[in-house]
Parts: C-alpha cells; structure tokens; sequence
C-alpha cells in the first residue's frame, strides 16, 4: 500500500469558514478553540469528503444538511459555492483534490431546495509534476490519460467513477474513504446492534461490538495483538479489567461484554453497565486499532468524560498509533493541553471572529515559551496562549499543489 500523509484541508464557503487552510501535523494535531468557533466544523469537512466519496455526493448533502445549510452565508444572507479540497502526499508525491458545488435557482418546491438545487461546478486531481492529472468544469473534462472521457454528472462526483484508470487516482480514492471521524456516543453504544457490515468503527461507535468481533477473529487466527493491546491499556484505566469480547445475542445483535477481577473474583459486566467514560475510552482505543487501517482519525473532544489518568493513558496509545496513521483531536481542556506530548507546533487555534471562523497558528514565540515548566495547557489558563496575527487561508489557486 502506498504511504500517505494528508498535508492539508482547503475550505471555501464551508459552514462558517469563509477561507481556510487547516495544516495538519504528520503524527497528531491538536485542535482548540472555545465553544462555537469552528472546531467540530472541521471534522464535519473530512467527513463530507469522505461521505461524498463512498456514498455519493447527494447522499452526503442529505447527511449533513443540504447544500443551503453548508454554505457560508455572506453579505445579505447570499449562500456562496462551497469548494472543499484536501493536499495528500502518495509516496512522496504531492496531490490535490477537490471540487465545487455551485447553487442554482430552483423552481422545486420550497420543500425540495437545498436538496436538488446544486451541481458540480468543478472537480479536479492534480500532482505537483503535472504527470498525473484530471480536471472538470461543468460538463467538460480533461485528462493527460488517454481514452477516458466520462459523461460528467452535475449531481455526481468523477474520482469514484475513474479512478482505476490511474494507480495513483485509486490510491488518493481510497486514502480519503478511509478517513474516520469520531464524536463517540455512550449512550449509543450500550445498545445491542445489529450487524452493519462497515469496515470501520462508526463514527458514535455503534457498531464497537462488531468491530471488536473482527479484531478477536484476526487475533485468534495469529494475525494480530490488536485484542490484547486494547485490553492493556484499558486495564491501566478502568481497575481490574482483564478482558474484553464481543456477545451476540440468540437475535444477531451484537454488543461488547467486559470482564473484571476484583477481590478475587472475576465477573462480566454489559456494555450497558459501564461508565461514559469506559465506553468512550473503549471507542477510543477500537478507533486506533481498526482494520483497515485509517488515513486519518480525528477525536472530535476527545476529553468529554473521560479523567485525566485515563486522557494520559489515551495519549500515550494515540502517540503510539500516530507512527502508523495521522491522529486529530479537538480539545478546549486545559489539563489535556499540559500533557508533554501537545506540542506548540502541533496546535491549530480556532477562532470565531465577525461571523467567520478562521485558523491560526500559535505566535512563534509562544511556541518557543512551551517547555517544562511552562505547557500549551498553563498558556491557556493565564490567557498567554497568543496566535499568529494573520489566519491560514487558502490564496488564489484554490486546487493547486
């Protein structure tokens, strides 16, 4: 499999990010801001990519709310084309892809815009050697490969359509649907599910059950550990847990049932009968371990109710992890921010300003400041925590590497 990186996310007219460019650390990045500037928008970009790729672009639409509701509103309340793009690194070989949605009038019915009145104004993949490249606009196309000319669709996105005419197109394809993101659910996942057939964990972590079913298979056929790290590192976060499996029910539901040894005895507990911050914890950690694995993984507050010695435990397995996959959390929680790993140049700051939410690095000499005993978490609290003067945008060339 080919490595990739994803280097950065590109928006334009998304929600409330106006112009930005979110910059992403090789290993982990940590996001913050208050409440309602813009950070679980962010995660929502990735997973609307995503979704568009896997599902279709009307599917994702749907998902997340219509094309009415995902576009910045300007000057007089106008709705504005949404451009989403993302720079990925394929072996070494620096890509962009991305589109834009443009709005159009619409003589459906009040009940039906949002829904239908869009179409594909662009789409393009190009690489930084011009080598390997396509580009649409509205209903024309263009490609340096030979014998390929698709019918372009407003409503439908090209890539999933021709990717496997070049190695690197399928590559970029399938780097981008493996992205996951996560606001995990502990209330969802007490519940007995029935089987999905998702590859990945869910994004609220309904289907932990059956994931970790698919994790026990491999283990138990010798090709992996991936049952008995989970288990490790649970251990050091919830006393006296010494196993954990998947239950399914005389109904074909499934759910995860773990087992505790304390005073001596050994009991099995539901997932109904655990902690929020358990469940969280275990989602976490499935999240990481998954197969396949991801291109990226995003922890949308990764601190909600968990502690602080199982949020140490969690960072210590996401720092592990990050060797393999990139890692994104989000986090306002000043105790998380103190731990040694949240490095200054790991840190995007964001911030709701006028109606718009824009990106920021910290100011160089704060980064400079962030060593013992001074941390990324202590700036936060005495409100020292001071960012770059200008925000990360994206310039003209929106789709250009």
């Amino acid at each position: 499999m080919a490595r990739v990186k994803i280097k950065e996310l590109r928006l334009r007219n998304f929600r409330a990010f106006e112009n930005a460019r979110f910059v992403l650390d090789d290993k982990l990045t940590v996001v913050i801001g208050r409440n309602g500037s813009g950070k679980s928008t962010l995660m929502e970009a990735f997973e609307f990519i995503r979704d568009a790729l896997l599902e279709g672009l009307v599917t994702a639409l749907i998902k997340h709310g219509s094309i009415s509701s995902i576009s910045h509103k300007g000057a007089g309340f106008i709705s504005s084309d949404v451009s989403l793009a993302i720079e990925l690194s394929v072996d070494g070989r620096n890509v962009v892809y991305g589109f834009t949605i443009g709005i159009s009038p619409s003589d459906l019915p009040f009940t039906m815009r949002g829904f239908h009145n869009f179409w594909i104004t662009s789409e393009r993949l190009v690489t930084s050697d011009g080598t390997s490249f396509f580009t649409r606009a509205g209903d024309q196309f263009n490609t340096d490969i030979v014998g390929i000319a698709p019918a372009p669709a407003q409503e439908a996105l090209l890539l999933p359509q021709i990717a496997n005419a070049a190695s690197l197109w399928e590559e970029v394809l399938e780097a981008l649907r493996q992205i996951h993101v996560y606001k995990l659910s502990p209330m969802v996942m007490r519940e007995e599910q029935q089987p999905s057939g998702a590859n990945g964990l869910s994004a609220n972590g309904s289907n932990a059950g059956e994931i970790l079913s698919k994790l026990a298979y491999r283990e138990f056929s010798g090709q992996s550990q991936d049952v008995r790290w989970i288990v490790e590192h649970l251990a050091s976060i919830v006393k006296g847990v010494i196993g954990i499996g998947p239950t399914a029910s005389q109904t074909g539901k499934t759910s995860v049932t773990f087992v505790q040894r304390y005073n001596g005895a050994q009991n099995n507990f539901t997932a109904a009968q655990m902690s929020d911050g358990t469940l969280r914890s275990l989602g976490i950690l499935l999240a990481l371990r998954q197969e396949p694995a991801p291109t990226l993984v995003f922890f949308d507050e990764i601190e909600d109710s968990i502690d602080l010695p199982a949020l140490e435990v969690l960072l210590e397995a996401i720092d592990e992890r990050s060797e393999d996959f990139q890692v994104v959390v989000s986090s306002h929680n000043a105790e998380l921010l103190s731990y040694p790993l949240i490095k200054g140049e790991k840190v995007r700051v964001v911030k709701w300003e006028s109606g718009v939410s824009r990106i920021y690095n910290l100011a160089d000499n704060v980064i400079e400041a962030i060593h013992p005993p001074y941390s990324v978490g202590l700036l936060l609290r005495e409100n020292a925590l001071s960012t770059t003067k200008y925000s990360i945008g994206v310039g003209t060339n929106f789709f250009e590497v």
